[in-house]
């Protein structure tokens, strides 16, 4: 047999490796990356909601050898509580509701309007956004304390100022018709200044390349805020308005600070429906009651903020910017600006800025004048109604550091601090890396 015609030895087949493609590599880091947040977010959010879901269907007290399971019959009782004609539920409900309907286009109307005043001027600026952002970083407790005092019929700053431009002094804090407005005016006043920040960074954002072409055309300012800035602020309008509120349905400290003995009052005018949680899970130990206001709460705030962004979010692109800086958007019925007519406009805009600026300013400074000055008067002269001590003294700063454990109470924030803003800042960089470069199947 010839050997070149010999058949050909069959070779064994191997099975074949499998190669990862780049694109699947990627995607394997992908989940691993998001594995680690999303563990950590299971643990401390989605756990703590089911198992508040599951205490909302049992009679549960901590103090009980046995949580009986009831059903939905703490549900049935938060509704028949918000049909009562006069319930404590549905106060609570009530209120929310004012705070949210009241509070939310209060503060992002002035939020805005002192983002846009600070956006013009540059003398003074940086101390214009540490006035606005002070209240924002102080404790809520402590300043709800202070605008405790200062609301006092007697003694208070507010009573002495309307006493001084001849008006009836007010009860404030001590009538259930001023109450709510009282504590909102608090919770509008010290949020005012993180709104700002975010509104700031969005208009630093916005080109001026659309002002220019709009200068050109003579738009007058009220249209080139109609046509330009607005739809381009839209995502920091979309982010505080979700944001703030998500923050005045979950009003509690405020309240609990500044009525009687934490209860709301006075006759449950400024109780929330987180206060009403904390009342009947601490104070009563009507955990599964507690439990299923929780819940409803919830599924308010997830209904809301749905409803929210489907209707004011919205993409704004550079088309449909320039398609609305046109003679007949910017300035209808209006003859172009001159030269010299906007410059005089821009001197009298912001002269007037500075103004407002610096009246807003003084009332977001004044409570913590207030508090220094009361802080260096004696025991004897603190329910006077003088501003400032006729003699100052620093015995007050004195008995704190002596005889208290600051130092300890300070670590314990500090720590506190530390831990969570790593921990946050970790999970979620991880978080939002993968979602920013990674695309999943």
């Amino acid at each position: 047999m010839n050997p070149q015609q010999a058949k050909p030895k069959r070779q064994t087949s191997r099975p074949r490796r499998r190669h990862w493609t780049l694109a699947r590599k990627k995607i394997v880091w992908a989940y691993i990356f998001l594995a680690i947040p999303i563990v950590f977010f299971a643990y401390i959010r989605i756990y703590p909601t089911l198992f508040a879901f599951q205490m909302s269907l049992h009679d549960y007290n901590p103090l009980a050898a046995e949580q009986p399971f009831v059903g939905l019959e703490n549900y049935e009782r938060v509704f028949e509580e918000l049909n009562k004609t006069k319930s404590t539920t549905k106060a609570a409900f009530l209120n929310t509701a004012r705070y949210l309907a009241l509070g939310v286009p209060i503060q992002l109307v002035l939020a805005l309007a002192i983002a846009l005043m600070l956006n013009e001027i540059r003398w003074m600026s940086t101390v214009y956004r540490i006035m606005f952002f002070l209240p924002f970083v102080t404790s809520t407790i402590a300043i709800a304390w202070v605008f405790r005092m200062l609301y006092q019929p007697r003694f208070g700053l507010f009573n002495i100022i309307l006493q001084l431009v001849s008006l009836p002094q007010q009860p404030f804090l001590k009538s259930p018709h001023q109450a709510l407005p009282s504590v909102l005016a608090l919770v509008i006043w010290q949020g005012l200044g993180f709104a700002v920040i975010i509104f700031l960074a969005g208009l630093k954002q916005i080109s001026r390349t659309y002002y220019e072409a709009a200068e050109v055309d003579g738009a007058s300012r009220w249209h080139t805020f109609r046509y330009i800035t607005l739809p381009l602020l839209n995502p920091s309008i979309v982010y505080l308005l979700v944001l703030q509120t998500i923050a005045f349905l979950r009003m509690f400290a405020p309240v609990l600070a500044m009525s009687e003995q934490g209860r709301g009052g006075p006759l449950d005018s400024t109780t929330t429906v987180v206060l009403r949680v904390y009342r009947e899970a601490f104070q009563s130990f009507d955990m599964g009651y507690a439990a299923s206001l929780t819940v409803v709460l919830f599924a308010l705030i997830l209904g809301i903020t749905i409803v929210q962004l489907s209707v004011t979010a919205r993409s704004t692109n550079e088309a449909d910017i320039m398609e609305s800086i046109t003679p007949t958007n910017l300035f209808k019925d209006q003859g172009k600006l001159t030269s010299v007519g906007r410059s005089r406009g821009d001197w009298k805009y912001k002269s007037f800025s500075y103004l407002l600026l610096t009246l807003i300013g003084l009332t977001m400074i004044i409570p913590f004048i207030w508090m220094l000055s009361t802080s260096l008067k004696p025991e004897t002269e603190i329910l006077r109604r003088d501003f400032f001590p006729t003699e100052a003294t620093i015995d007050n700063y004195t008995e704190v550091v002596t005889e208290t454990d600051l130092p300890r109470w300070y670590a314990n924030s500090i720590i506190v601090a530390i831990i969570s803003t790593v921990s946050v800042a970790f999970f979620d960089s991880l978080a939002g890396y993968v979602f920013a470069k990674y695309q999943f199947p």
